[in-house]
Protein backbone atom coordinates (compact mmCIF):
# COMPACT_ATOMS: atom_id res chain seq x y z
CA UNK A 1 0.00 0.00 0.00
CA UNK A 2 1.37 3.35 -1.29
CA UNK A 3 2.18 6.15 1.49
CA UNK A 4 0.34 9.31 1.31
CA UNK A 5 2.64 12.18 0.70
CA UNK A 6 3.00 14.69 3.36
CA UNK A 7 2.42 17.67 1.41
CA UNK A 8 -0.77 15.63 0.49
CA UNK A 9 -1.81 15.65 3.98
CA UNK A 10 -1.02 18.83 4.65
CA UNK A 11 -2.85 20.62 1.67
CA UNK A 12 -5.58 18.82 3.41
CA UNK A 13 -5.40 20.34 6.75
CA UNK A 14 -4.87 23.73 5.25
CA UNK A 15 -8.11 23.69 2.85
CA UNK A 16 -10.69 21.48 5.16
CA UNK A 17 -11.84 23.17 7.71
CA UNK A 18 -12.69 21.10 10.96
CA UNK A 19 -15.91 22.58 11.69
CA UNK A 20 -17.61 21.56 8.58
CA UNK A 21 -16.31 17.79 9.95
CA UNK A 22 -17.84 17.66 12.74
CA UNK A 23 -20.80 19.97 12.53
CA UNK A 24 -22.58 16.84 11.14
CA UNK A 25 -22.05 14.90 14.03
CA UNK A 26 -21.87 17.43 16.31
CA UNK A 27 -24.33 20.63 17.15
CA UNK A 28 -21.87 23.54 17.69
CA UNK A 29 -22.46 26.69 19.02
CA UNK A 30 -19.97 30.11 18.82
CA UNK A 31 -18.60 30.55 21.84
CA UNK A 32 -16.24 33.56 21.88
CA UNK A 33 -13.46 32.88 19.06
CA UNK A 34 -14.47 29.23 19.27
CA UNK A 35 -17.27 26.54 19.10
CA UNK A 36 -18.35 24.23 21.11
CA UNK A 37 -20.87 21.40 21.82
CA UNK A 38 -21.71 18.05 23.46
CA UNK A 39 -18.74 15.27 23.09
CA UNK A 40 -18.94 13.06 20.77
CA UNK A 41 -16.89 10.52 22.52
CA UNK A 42 -19.06 10.45 26.03
CA UNK A 43 -22.49 10.57 27.21
CA UNK A 44 -23.12 14.38 28.53
CA UNK A 45 -24.42 17.52 29.23
CA UNK A 46 -22.55 20.14 29.41
CA UNK A 47 -20.99 21.08 26.22
CA UNK A 48 -16.73 20.19 26.45
CA UNK A 49 -15.84 19.86 22.90
CA UNK A 50 -14.22 22.57 21.68
CA UNK A 51 -13.27 23.53 18.32
CA UNK A 52 -10.51 26.50 17.71
CA UNK A 53 -11.45 27.50 13.65
CA UNK A 54 -8.27 29.74 13.34
CA UNK A 55 -6.31 26.75 14.10
CA UNK A 56 -8.55 24.30 13.10
CA UNK A 57 -8.10 21.88 15.90
CA UNK A 58 -10.50 20.63 18.59
CA UNK A 59 -9.80 19.56 22.18
CA UNK A 60 -13.18 17.85 24.37
CA UNK A 61 -12.42 18.20 28.15
CA UNK A 62 -14.77 15.13 29.31
CA UNK A 63 -12.30 12.48 27.48
CA UNK A 64 -8.97 14.38 27.18
CA UNK A 65 -8.76 14.01 23.38
CA UNK A 66 -8.08 16.02 20.95
CA UNK A 67 -6.85 16.69 17.45
CA UNK A 68 -6.58 18.65 14.17
CA UNK A 69 -8.98 17.26 11.04
CA UNK A 70 -7.07 14.46 10.29
CA UNK A 71 -6.47 13.12 13.83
Amino acid sequence: MPMIARNSIEQIRQQVRIEAVVSPVVALKQSGSQMRGLSPFSQEKTPSFYINPDKNVFFCFSSNQGGDVIR
